[in-house]
């Protein structure tokens, strides 16, 4: 995509970048002594169309820009379609209670998956081995958003 997408797809490119960058350390250098490679392509989901629960290993970082949100209501339940993400500590392959939560600092159960309402415009970028997915869309118009893998590699 980044050979047909032009300028907008070249300054997406570079917004994504520069938000991994702000959120990378390395141990050894500075982000500015990596070369930092974004793949992107766009994701067009119709009615019935959802993401299964995935990761992008091999990569940074992963990120996710809204640009038609479909079918648009008041309530997000209306059409589905909710971007969510796993806490990597759950399911524990060993757990033997998998209906424990810790209490999180407002006393209450934290939740082993959360739910974001996005919009047109929202740029997410996330760690690559985070699992995420994206519920069931049951609007009529398709939804339009631009997928990206982000990675850097150590300049010589």
């Amino acid at each position: 995509m980044l050979e047909w997408g032009g300028d907008a797809a070249s300054k997406l490119s570079q917004a994504a970048i520069n938000v991994a960058k702000r959120m990378t350390h390395f141990q050894e250098a500075n982000a500015e002594c990596y070369e930092w490679q974004v793949r992107m392509w766009a994701n067009v989901t119709s009615t019935g169309g959802l993401n299964y629960m995935h990761a992008h290993p091999g990569n940074l970082w992963a990120a996710v820009l809204y640009l038609d949100m479909g079918d648009e209501t008041d309530s997000p339940a209306d059409v589905g379609g909710a971007f969510y993400i796993e806490d990597p500590r759950f399911p524990m392959a060993a757990m033997h209670n998998t209906a424990v939560r810790m209490i999180g600092i407002d006393s209450q159960p934290q939740q082993y998956e959360v739910e974001f309402k996005l919009a047109r415009g929202n740029l997410v970028v996330f760690p690559a081995w985070l699992r995420h997915g994206v519920r069931p869309y049951t609007g009529k118009r398709e939804r339009v958003s631009i997928a990206m893998n982000i990675d850097a590699q150590r300049k010589a």
